[in-house]
């Protein structure tokens, strides 16, 4: 949303190293900022959205505030509760991605991507087709203007969202871009996001980090 509206921010991440034993996560830098009372927000968990020295933390609580202060929040009421409806959307749908993997280190359930790409998301996102409101001018899923629902279902199923390896959009993009191809409406907001110059941009030169 920031790149999408070219809102200046400063993206730090931690360095985090991956172990064959336990504990299996080292990330000394994290460790040392959470105990500083850095992430206190964020109940000792990452992201925390620093404004000025004023801190947010809980991840949908930060993207309904940059939704907000970007303007990707509708242009009434009535509009910002359907872009949060979608937000809930994207929500359950990454969830229901989520159980494809289980235990940790995560091991990928093949049946259920199986499922998931063929059945389940399909259908998922047709449902989410149909609770849009009334289409108006432009490809967007709400109102005449880009929101943070258009933003949000390109992160989810255009991006490559989470972890490298618990990705099951990064490792079957191909299904990810047909589960949406009979939702004219969702396909064309993915696409108008996706057009956009700085998003193209920043997602050619953006930072990796597997979290």
């Amino acid at each position: 949303m920031f790149v999408a509206t070219g809102t200046p921010f400063e993206d730090h991440r931690y360095p985090i190293a991956f172990l064959k034993e336990p504990p299996f996560v080292e990330k000394k830098e994290f460790d040392a900022a959470t105990a500083a009372g850095e992430h206190d927000a964020g109940m000792g968990q990452t992201p925390v959205l620093d404004v000025g020295g004023r801190k947010i933390g809980q991840s949908r609580a930060i993207e309904r505030y940059v939704a907000r202060a970007t303007g990707l929040m509708g242009s009434d009421d009535i509009e910002a509760g359907q872009i949060d409806q979608l937000g809930e959307t994207v929500r359950d749908i990454g969830m229901m991605c989520d159980r494809c993997f289980s235990g940790f280190p995560p091991v990928r359930d093949e049946d259920a991507m199986t499922k998931l790409f063929t059945e389940k998301l399909p259908g998922t996102l047709k449902k989410a087709e149909a609770s849009l409101p009334p289409a108006t001018d432009g490809p967007w899923l709400v109102g005449s203007k880009m929101s943070y629902a258009d933003v949000a279902f390109f992160v989810l199923l255009a991006t490559k969202g989470g972890v490298v390896e618990q990705d099951p959009f990064l490792q079957n993009p191909e299904g990810a871009k047909q589960s949406y191809q009979e939702c004219p409406r969702i396909k064309a907001s993915i696409e108008a996001v996706e057009a956009l110059g700085p998003v193209k941009e920043y997602l050619a030169n953006r930072k990796e980090t597997e979290r």
